[in-house]
């Protein structure tokens, strides 16, 4: 018989507790020397090494007393947050802040989660303890503070006080944020007066981001330093014209450099620029560049008092054929008559003499009615703003007084003024002037209840309008209402402040 002798069955379970100690021990030695040899390999093969472990690596952790649930957890919280599933990411962030495993940054996205999910005391509560006022916090929560400080409503003093402390201990951490954060600090200085101190702000950032280069200039401007903001403009105008011919097709280039050239006065050049980039595709941002460079020429050319309509005019009606919204263009419009106390009777004849060579008719028409309305022309008024209306349905103002003037009268023509009104108000859904006009068509159609939604959004921005607390008493009484009725009534007999209808 062979001299090899079979192991005793269960010879580790006699020899006690203390052989147990051992033999965990030598497993231990044994893994560890086989980690040690096999490293490299296992390194390289390691992520199909876990695919394939499953279950075991779990058992290997246990083994080398590790806990895998933080990690588990904070891979799950970025990967549900990725896929905007906020309830899972939130359940995982709290998870690894209960087992003390959270760094201020899963505080804070831990914060954004709550914003994002209709809680925003409470990330508000999160932020502000990571963005201490006495100390260097967690850097972007020191800018979402400052963000959130200087978007109130109302800005107080104390407020302005904390935000500039809450960026300036982000320039005192030195990361990635310091450039948002000094940016944000040019406005706020600029905004509160000190405008040095934006200067020397700004002066800083152009270095990494030219694209601030105009900002610096416009700032230098206001403070009278002419020949620094032309510098400045001039430099802005070639880095971008450059960065031009090196991507041809990177518009926000063209639009800088197009922004430079309307800054030193070039507008036939900023023109010219903008023009081009509209001619290789159609896009909202350029026409709305137009809309503004034609605002500020146009603004130019008024300065000069031997400058006469039919030369800002056409700017005008230029700027409103590529942005019909643009409200400062609208509001232009409906003050140009009166513009630097020029004699009515002088813009008239040259708004005539605009039509007769065929220069920005919709403009001239549209002006033309509110000078015919001021004199209490209200039929001659009717026909310009038709006119107007037919040839520029993006002349919103002109629809809205030409629905105005339809709804009025001893013969209105409601059905037109309600359909040309609400065209006007497809352009520009909440304009106040806008629905009180159809409020106004809505009461001559007696629909009461739709008159007075619009009446009233129209009085939250014009509460003293006598002709708006006409049409409200009006339609209360008609929804029987009586008490409403005699409050608008009232309101009503109160003298009217200037300005004239429509």
């Amino acid at each position: 018989m062979s001299d090899v002798t079979k192991p005793e069955a269960g010879a580790e379970l006699k020899s006690g507790s203390g052989s147990k100690k051992r033999s965990r021990k030598r497993a231990r030695s044994a893994l560890v020397r086989w980690l040690i040899q096999y490293g490299p390999l296992l390194a390289a093969g390691l992520p199909a090494l876990i695919i394939g472990l499953g279950a075991g690596s779990v058992a290997m952790a246990v083994l080398l007393n590790r806990d895998l649930r933080p990690a588990h957890y904070t891979a799950a919280a970025y990967s549900r947050a990725g896929s905007k599933d906020l309830e899972g990411a939130k359940v995982c962030f709290e998870r690894l802040l209960r087992l003390n495993s959270g760094t201020d940054k899963t505080k804070f996205n831990l914060a954004q989660i709550y914003q994002q999910s209709g809680q925003p005391e409470r990330a508000l509560s999160m932020i502000s303890e990571l963005a201490p006022l006495d100390k260097t916090g967690h850097p972007p929560a020191h800018l979402v503070m400052a963000v959130y400080l200087l978007n109130r409503r109302e800005i107080s003093e104390a407020n302005l006080l904390q935000a500039e402390t809450h960026l300036k201990r982000v320039l005192e951490a030195g990361t990635g944020e310091s450039e948002n954060a000094r940016m944000m600090l040019a406005q706020l200085y600029a905004r509160s007066g000190r405008t040095q101190e934006a200067k020397v702000e700004l002066t800083t950032l152009v270095q990494s981001r030219p694209e601030l280069l105009l900002q610096l200039a416009a700032l230098e401007r206001s403070m009278g330093i002419e020949i620094d903001a032309t510098t400045h403009a001039e430099k802005a105008f070639k880095t971008f014209s450059d960065r031009t011919l090196e991507e041809p097709n990177n518009l926000n280039n063209r639009v800088l450099s197009a922004g430079a050239a309307a800054f030193l006065k070039q507008y036939p050049k900023s023109e010219s620029i903008l023009l081009d980039a509209l001619a290789k595709g159609d896009n909202r941002d350029i026409h709305s560049a137009l809309a503004g460079l034609y605002l500020i020429w146009a603004d130019d050319v008024m300065k000069d008092p031997q400058n006469g309509p039919s030369s800002w005019l056409p700017l005008l009606e230029r700027g409103i054929r590529h942005e019909p919204k643009n409200p400062l263009l609208l509001d232009r419009f409906l003050t140009i008559i009166n513009k630097h106390g020029r004699d009515n009777e002088e813009t008239r004849s040259a708004m005539m003499d605009m039509l007769s060579d065929g220069k920005a008719p919709a403009s001239a028409h549209f002006l033309l009615g509110v000078d015919a309305w001021q004199r209490q022309k209200p039929e001659e008024a009717r026909f310009h703003w038709e006119r107007a209306h037919e040839l520029a349905p993006e002349l919103v103002g002109a629809s809205n007084n030409l629905a105005w003037v339809l709804a009025s009268g001893a013969n209105p023509d409601l059905p037109r003024a309600l359909e040309i009104i609400n065209l006007a108000l497809d352009r520009s859904p909440k304009n106040p002037t806008y629905l009180g006009t159809r409020g106004r068509v809505l009461v001559r159609m007696e629909q009461w209840k739709d008159a007075v939604n619009d009446l009233e959004a129209a009085l939250t921005s014009t509460p003293d309008d006598i002709d708006l607390h006409k049409d409200l008493a009006t339609a209360y009484k008609g929804l029987g209402m009586t008490d409403l009725a005699a409050r608008h009534e009232e309101r009503a007999e109160k003298p009217q402040p200037t300005g004239a209808k429509p």
